[in-house]
């Protein structure tokens, strides 16, 4: 049953920058590693108050300034 799980959960290959299906899971991992460091680097993120819509605000300015 867990190998069943594994099996069915796995991911079989991802698609790299160049279009290229990956299965080796060495390079998968470098492919989600480059995903995730991409997404969460960006100097300049788009629509954030979309995203931010709707928490609750816990820092005031004046605990950003100490």
């Amino acid at each position: 049953m867990v190998k069943a799980n594994r099996a069915k959960n796995s991911l079989s290959f991802l698609v790299d920058e160049n279009g290229n299906e990956q299965t080796l899971n060495r390079e998968k991992g470098n492919i989600a590693s480059t995903y995730f460091e991409n997404l969460f680097m960006s100097s300049y993120p788009a629509n954030l108050h979309l995203v931010l819509d709707g928490f609750c605000q816990r820092v005031s300015e004046e605990m950003n300034k100490t």
